[in-house]
């Protein structure tokens, strides 16, 4: 899967997050098994509104926006999502992984 048009398929999503008040920022795609197997990406997902919610909380509000704003082929390029409350939570990327 091209990383650019997981990205052009993201922006939606993206949006629509933003029009509900529960913005989201793109901070990088990274490859599930670089080298081995492609599923597709890890959406990596800054929510600053998420540090006041549950994991389980955060990701029923990610996990329904993606479906609502996404078709199913669409979401094949995405493998998992990691979304978390600050940029800072997100360790900088080894050598071979990829960022959006």
């Amino acid at each position: 899967m091209d990383k650019e048009q997981v990205i052009a398929d993201l922006q939606p999503f993206l949006a629509q997050s933003i029009r509900q008040g529960r913005p989201l920022e793109l901070m990088g795609l990274e490859k599930q098994f670089p080298g081995f197997y492609d599923p597709g990406y890890v959406v990596q997902l800054v929510a600053p509104w998420s540090a006041a919610l549950s994991y389980k909380q955060t990701m029923d509000i990610v996990v329904d926006l993606l479906w609502e704003t996404t078709t199913e082929a669409k979401r094949q390029g995405v493998s998992s999502l990691d979304v978390r409350p600050r940029r800072e939570d997100f360790e900088p990327s080894y050598a071979g992984q990829e960022q959006a």
